[in-house]
């Protein structure tokens, strides 16, 4: 994260623990594992992109001003675009064309046409630029098209910025692998929305990271414990994290038991050996780079506990995340739980 967003993470005191109840012996994510390349509009994108629909017509009909307006219709978004010199409608237009029902191929590729005669400097119009191109074929122009909607998100104060914000981000990562030096091209806008991303969501400012990460370690642009350093900073890292474990005796009925590693109190070094299994559970030995943090010891199968502790310059919204947990807890008070019993509830980050 930011550290503007994960400010907190970067002073370490004793005051307010966090801690991790799950299976795993890890921590976090390593950067160049974490960035995944979609050179398609996956199932995931696509709903994204049919809620940005939603999106425009809740603009379009004066979301936020207390004023019950009908939604435009496609056919409404076709004659305002037709005759608009405002780029931002016939990008809006443009895109309804691709996903809202009705829409047509002519219809778009006369959206599209359309926005080549106007400024378009805003972020539905360079939006629906990227999509049309990248469906076309059109990989450097796409990129190019995305790269100006996600710099025009950290301006936009409309409530759809940081959806479009996170879907630009991922397609433009996606054409990493069509357009060379993509990053290097781009970089000067990319750096000046990750120093100042303004509307353009905490999802995007994540992707941008990990990419830029990526790219700094490909070329060598720093290296060792400096690279670490810059990605602790500039993710917000824990640190100082300890793991305590493992409670159970290696079943799944054990992620349902409460542990003593789980009261308000400080850990002791080992706690009551398992009545079945007889293994102690015991506060590890950990290895941390950036993000990671893996326990240094062979141990055998159970729950894990890990926790840290951070305090905050006076009151703020923080962003807390925590990868692969069962549960987490925030000053001892749960604030996400994933259980296999509640449907979905894996997807929900943190």
């Amino acid at each position: 994260m930011r550290p503007d967003a994960m400010a907190a993470a970067d002073e370490m005191q004793p005051q307010r623990r966090r801690e991790q109840r799950g299976e795993r012996r890890e921590l976090g994510v390593d950067p160049h594992e974490s960035l995944c390349g979609l050179l398609s509009l996956s199932a995931p994108l696509r709903l994204i992109l049919q809620s940005l629909v939603f999106a425009i017509a809740a603009t379009a009909c004066g979301a936020g001003t207390g004023r019950s307006v009908n939604a435009p219709t496609l056919a409404d978004l076709r004659a305002n675009g037709r005759s608009s010199n405002d780029a931002e409608v016939v990008g809006q237009w443009a895109l309804s064309e691709m996903v809202a029902p009705g829409g047509t191929a002519d219809q778009a590729a006369a959206a599209r046409q359309r926005l080549e005669g106007l400024s378009h400097a805003g972020m539905w119009s360079n939006l629906a630029r990227a999509v049309i191109d990248e469906a076309h074929g059109s990989p450097k122009a796409a990129a190019d098209a995305y790269v100006a909607a996600l710099t025009a998100t950290t301006t936009n104060a409309e409530p759809a910025a940081p959806l479009v914000g996170w879907f630009a981000a991922r397609h433009i990562i996606g054409l990493r692998g069509s357009i060379a030096d993509l990053w290097t091209q781009h970089a000067s806008a990319l750096e000046s929305a990750l120093a100042r991303p303004g509307n353009m969501g905490w999802r995007a400012v994540a992707e941008l990271e990990d990419w830029r990460a990526i790219e700094v370690y490909d070329k060598a642009a720093q290296t060792g414990p400096a690279y670490d350093a810059e990605v602790t900073r500039r993710m917000g890292c824990a640190r100082a994290v300890r793991m305590a474990g493992p409670f159970g005796h290696g079943s799944s009925a054990d992620r349902l038991v409460r542990f003593p590693a789980e009261q308000a109190a400080p850990w002791p070094a080992a706690w009551a050996p398992d009545a079945r299994r007889g293994s102690v559970p015991r506060v590890l030995p950990v290895t941390q780079n950036r993000c990671l943090a893996v326990a240094d010891e062979q141990v055998q199968d159970g729950v894990f506990y890990a926790e840290t502790f951070f305090t905050t310059r006076g009151d703020r919204e923080l962003l807390v995340a925590v990868q692969g947990a069962l549960q987490v807890w925030v000053d001892d008070t749960p604030v996400i739980t994933r259980d296999a019993a509640d449907w979905g509830s894996w997807q929900r980050f943190g």
